[in-house]
């Protein structure tokens, strides 16, 4: 259960560091774009029938990094991240190697929303700000 849990935090950092640079002026989010850069987490809620311990998952400051190279870094964890149109997978370099396969619902050049969901177990909704 701890690895999930684990698997269950770098998913959500993954899902944060994704955010797009939004297309020219129209305000209309351009999931085509690029999401190499450095995220931080500004908002995070977990839905879950999982007991989680308030130490796991994303907290609010966390930082994701997406290299041009498809790279992937967080606080603690490296792995690989590739996007195609709304859809950002993060595999994180460890024993379980599971891809977190996410949804961006928002895209711009500033800000990058996604949702994680492992069914009824657990959803994450996680808000975050371009800082590089």
């Amino acid at each position: 259960m701890k690895n999930f849990n684990i698997f269950i935090i770098f998913a959500m950092m993954a899902v944060l560091s994704f955010t797009l640079v939004s297309c020219g002026g129209d305000g209309e989010e351009d999931y085509e774009t690029s999401v190499v850069g450095t995220w931080e987490v500004t908002y995070v809620k977990v839905t879950s029938s999982y007991d989680m311990d308030d130490e796991e998952g994303l907290e609010i400051g966390d930082q994701m990094t997406f290299y041009s190279d498809g790279r992937y870094q967080d606080y603690e964890e490296t792995g690989r991240w590739s996007k195609k149109g709304n859809i950002l997978t993060v595999t994180i370099d460890d024993e379980l190697s599971v891809p977190s396969v996410m949804t961006i619902t928002k895209l711009t050049d500033k800000v990058l929303e996604v949702k994680l969901d492992y069914g009824s177990l657990i959803q994450f909704e996680i808000k975050m700000k371009r800082v590089l």
